[in-house]
C-alpha cells in the first residue's frame, strides 16, 4: 500500500523524533531526542534533498527502468514529495516565507541573469550554499535583493552565472 503525503510526513517526523536502543530479546528502549518542531525541520530538509536529486534516480521500479516512463514517474514522484513538504510545513509553528525548492520546482521562484554585475561577491559571505549533481550555488542578500551565483560542478574555476531573484507581487 502506498502512503499518502500526510502519512509520509507523519512517519518522517516520528523517525526523527526518536532514537531506539536495542536491549535484546526484541525489547527496545525509546528516547526522544528532538522535539516536534525540530523533527519537522529535519524532515523538510530531507524532502528538499530528495527534490534536488536527479529525478531519474527515483524513477526505478524494482530493478527495471523504463525510459519511456521517465517523465511520468519523475513528475509523479516530484509532485508527491512537494505534497509531503507542504504537509510538513503546515505543521510548523514558525512559518518561513522565503522561497523554497518547492517554489522553484513549481515555477513560483524565478531568476533573471545579470549579465554585468559590479558587486564584488568575494568580499561578502553567502547566506546559503547548496549543490546538486551539476551545479554549485551560493546565495547572497544585498540591499533587499537576493542574488545567486551558479558554478558548474564539472568546472568550479569557471566564472559563475549571476542571477537575481524576481520579486513577486
Amino acid at each position: 500500500m502506498n502512503k499518502t503525503p500526510k502519512e509520509e510526513a507523519t512517519e518522517m517526523i516520528a523517525v526523527f523524533r526518536q532514537r531506539c536502543k536495542f536491549l535484546g530479546d526484541n525489547h527496545f528502549e525509546t528516547h526522544y531526542v528532538l522535539n516536534e518542531q525540530q523533527a519537522i525541520n529535519c524532515a523538510i530538509l530531507c524532502v528538499d534533498r530528495i527534490l534536488k536529486t536527479d529525478p531519474q534516480i527515483i524513477t526505478y521500479e524494482g530493478n527495471k527502468y523504463d525510459p519511456t516512463q521517465y517523465e511520468k514517474h519523475a513528475k509523479g514522484n516530484t509532485i508527491y514529495w512537494i505534497e509531503v513538504k507542504r504537509e510538513l510545513e503546515s505543521r510548523l509553528e514558525d512559518k518561513d516565507t522565503s522561497p523554497s525548492i518547492t517554489d522553484w520546482i513549481l515555477g513560483l521562484e524565478t531568476w533573471t541573469e545579470v549579465p554585468e554585475c559590479e558587486i564584488d561577491f568575494k568580499k561578502l559571505k553567502p547566506t546559503d550554499i547548496s549543490n546538486s549533481l551539476h551545479i554549485f550555488e551560493e546565495k547572497y542578500k544585498i540591499d533587499g535583493d537576493e542574488y545567486r551565483l551558479l558554478y558548474p560542478i564539472s568546472n568550479p574555476n569557471a566564472s559563475p552565472r549571476i542571477e537575481i531573484l524576481n520579486k513577486t507581487k
